[in-house]
């Protein structure tokens, strides 16, 4: 599926599932779809950041994530044009790593800037933020295109995966994951 297509995906109402927020003005969701090429999910979060800019924001995401509380990050390469490669543990736990590969930064039609990235590792697939400027602040949209199923998500089922990863990237997940991780660090 190319990925103006999973556009497509994300502009529909249904197939989604919704998963509550504790924050004002984030929205999260989760779809799991049959595609000809398999069973893939798709997730999202719309979280608004009050007080950043599109620049900062975007220099924080295309260097080591030292913001990603209880993971690691390791950038293996960074180039001139604002892509990078790296190694991304979101746990503390080693079993789940992701080898990332980020493209340039896209300027976008709506003005929003898109980073976009392909992973290997858990999960394989792409995901990309955009960020757009809103009132006082970033809206950052985080959306996974399409993953298929890995051993994770084969061993959990691939619906509770998918709403895991958003509790994840929350820092609203628990055990056996610590909370606070994921996009709380950017606050």
């Amino acid at each position: 599926m190319a990925n103006q297509a999973y556009d497509e995906v994300y502009a529909t109402k249904d197939g989604w599932k919704e998963v509550p927020s504790k924050a004002p003005g984030e929205a999260c969701r989760y779809s799991v779809r049959d595609l000809p090429e398999g069973k893939r999910y798709f997730t999202e979060v719309v979280m608004p950041l009050k007080g950043v800019t599109v620049d900062a924001l975007q220099a924080r995401l295309t260097d080591a994530w030292t913001w990603w509380q209880h993971g690691n990050f390791k950038v293996t390469e960074k180039r001139p044009d604002g892509s990078m490669d790296y190694i991304f543990w979101p746990s503390p736990t080693p079993v789940v790593k992701l080898t990332c590969s980020m493209s340039p930064p896209e300027q976008r039609p709506d003005g929003a800037v898109r980073l976009y990235s392909t992973m290997k590792g858990t999960a394989d697939g792409a995901y990309y933020f955009d960020l757009k400027n809103s009132d006082g602040g970033v809206v950052l949209t985080s959306r996974q295109l399409g993953v298929p199923r890995g051993l994770i998500p084969a061993l959990m089922g691939i619906d509770k995966f998918a709403k895991t990863h958003i509790l994840s990237e929350l820092g609203e997940f628990g055990f056996p994951l610590p909370k606070g991780s994921g996009f709380v660090g950017l606050k």
